[in-house]
């Protein structure tokens, strides 16, 4: 029971739970609205950057890095959630010339026609934002996390 307390405790600081709901929030949000445009590898990639941040963390063993990734992930995820509300679709390329191509008067015009209720979706993603920042995990050194951490950034080369 010792060894599973111990990974646990583990795998919960290199993926923290407010930073995981942070990060997959946008995905599922996404799945939501429409399942067909969904692709599962986004889960796996996004678990792989959220390695990154953590272990940087851990190494370091400094916040400003972990809340760094926060901010990141959070305006990324602010782009994507609205994305997903207004056009019913994920974030591509083509969306994003589109956007730098069209004026201030357009943009607004467009808000009007397609935003909806679903946009309130963003205050709940800004109060688990809020959580995730204020919370950085505790950081602990051990023989069994460096094993862990070279394993996960095994599996994490093997999937890129």
């Amino acid at each position: 029971m010792q060894r599973f307390n111990e990974s646990r405790k583990i795998f919960r600081e290199l993926y923290p739970l407010e930073l995981v709901f942070l990060v997959l929030t946008p995905i599922f949000i996404g799945v939501i609205i429409d399942y067909d445009l969904f692709d599962s590898r986004y889960i796996v990639i996004n678990l792989i950057w959220v390695l990154v941040f953590t272990i940087s963390y851990n190494i370091f063993h400094k916040k400003i890095i972990y809340r760094l990734g926060a901010i990141v992930y959070f305006l990324i995820g602010i782009i994507e959630i609205s994305h997903w509300v207004i056009l019913k679709g994920p974030v591509t390329i083509t969306s994003f010339m589109v956007l730098a191509n069209t004026n201030y008067n357009e943009a607004v015009e467009f808000m009007d026609l397609k935003s909806s209720f679903w946009l309130l979706i963003l205050i709940p993603y800004s109060i688990l934002f809020v959580l995730t920042y204020r919370n950085p995990p505790t950081v602990s050194n051990s023989k069994k996390k460096s094993y862990a951490i070279i394993f996960l950034a095994l599996v994490a080369i093997a999937f890129i």
